[in-house]
């Protein structure tokens, strides 16, 4: 399984706010490529053939570029690319353009994350870049063309220009604008949307930070807590297994005196000693047995199984994190409850020290294994904060919860990237 997101998932009013204002933007798509379409019949005049060619794939593309704005959100670069290029070839107006490119200004992946890896989503940077370049060029075309019209009628820019400057009907025929008009204007225009959505980002970005703020002082709360009841459990089972252990043990230790002094003597006492000396044995293990739960990590709502370590990449995901993970576990439903806890602390745990130390950042996450071969989990994120001489609480629960089950963790910190690898045992169950 493969999560990567964009943008984070819509709920309730936002998703009907979204949807209304991408319906205006698509509709107004519509209107100006047709309005450019027809300009384009009026400049074909009476060429039959320009107006066939115009008619057979003008109004697909017409069509075609405010269609693919319903996908802006879901695959920005993606839809940006296959705009602008449709805006070079069949240049109908550079309001879709526009539209695509500040849509994957805003929901992009942040071009500053680190090096994926193999196979993953590569760095949107250049993406976005190239893509501005494309609109600008298929604006500066589109402006320029319509300004070197020789006649009003088949150009919008000299209609509106005449239309402002004269109070009578606009001239039949103008000089052509000045070359640096389509320039200027271009320039003008994509800084003023590159703005506005560079703008739009930061906000959102904004409201990100804080909900996982919010999150992560809740986890820290909850932390607490758990480690508090740890402690107090611990006390318990030392309290419990230094006193009566104590008194059991000699209370095992009296009943075989008495059972070897009555021995041959009087038969009940040597039976009654021998059951005493039995049931405090038993009592032992009861003890042990109890000792081992108590100092044992309770699993809240019980052991949730391997196979729906999902749920937690899900959660991430839909509270915002931008997370990029491959999960391949074999046989999950199989694995033995205390790795599946260990897995599922030890994820929770990797998110929650990225989204503390990193916030922002792409965090990659792989989690794959099976039986035989064990279960390897991997973190990457790009470095934000300097290294520390020593290793966090987050790292050091991690590290013993590996060792705990006999595995191992390994911390690595390169050039920007920060990665955390863990290593875990799952031995195969035996046939029968």
């Amino acid at each position: 399984m493969t999560v990567r997101t964009t943008a984070a998932p819509l709920s309730g009013y936002r998703q009907w706010i979204w949807w209304a204002v991408l319906g205006v933007l698509v509709a107004l798509s519509c209107v100006a490529a047709f309005f450019s379409l027809g300009l384009a019949f009026e400049r074909a005049g009476g060429d039959l053939g320009a107006r066939q060619l115009w008619l057979l794939l003008g109004v697909p593309a017409a069509v075609a570029q405010p269609l693919l704005l319903c996908w802006s959100r879901a695959r920005p670069v993606l839809v940006g690319y296959l705009v602008a290029v449709l805006s070079l070839l069949w240049p109908l107006g550079w309001f879709a353009p526009l539209v695509a490119w500040s849509t994957a200004l805003v929901h992009a992946p942040d071009p500053g994350a680190a090096e994926p890896a193999d196979g993953e989503e590569a760095d949107q940077g250049g993406d976005l870049s190239i893509i501005g370049l494309l609109v600008a060029v298929g604006a500066w075309w589109i402006v320029w063309r319509d300004g070197r019209q020789p006649t009003d009628e088949g150009s919008l820019l000299k209609l509106v220009l005449h239309a402002t400057q004269s109070e009578g009907a606009a001239p039949v025929t103008s000089d052509p604008l000045p070359w640096w008009f389509a320039l200027l204007f271009t320039v003008v225009l994509l800084t003023v949307v590159g703005s506005a959505a560079m703008g739009l980002r930061s906000h959102h970005e904004r409201g990100l930070a804080q909900d996982r703020a919010l999150r992560a002082e809740g986890e820290r709360d909850r932390t607490r807590s758990e480690l508090g009841r740890r402690a107090e459990r611990e006390l318990v089972a030392q309290e419990v297994h230094d006193t009566l252990g104590h008194h059991l043990s000699l209370l095992s230790v009296h009943a075989g005196a008495l059972e070897l002094q009555a021995e041959g003597r009087d038969e009940e006492v040597t039976q009654r000693a021998a059951v005493v000396r039995e049931n405090a044995r038993r009592a032992m293990d009861d003890l042990r047995s109890l000792v081992g739960v108590l100092r044992a990590e309770p699993p809240a709502g019980g052991t949730p199984p391997l196979e729906e370590i999902t749920r937690v990449v899900d959660e991430a995901v839909a509270g915002g994190d931008r997370l990029v993970a491959t999960v391949y576990l074999h046989d999950a439903g199989e694995a033995d409850p205390a790795l599946s806890r260990a897995v599922h602390r030890i994820v929770q745990e990797l998110l929650t020290n990225a989204r503390k130390h990193a916030p922002g950042e792409v965090v990659r996450l792989e989690l794959v294994g099976g039986p035989g071969r064990g279960v390897r989990v991997m973190a990457r994120n790009r470095v934000v904060e300097p290294a520390r001489e020593q290793p966090g609480l987050g790292i050091t629960g991690m590290r013993e919860r590996a060792e705990l089950l006999g595995g191992a963790l390994e911390v690595t910190r390169t050039e920007g990237e920060f990665v955390v690898e863990i290593g875990l045992p799952w031995p195969e169950r035996s046939p029968g």
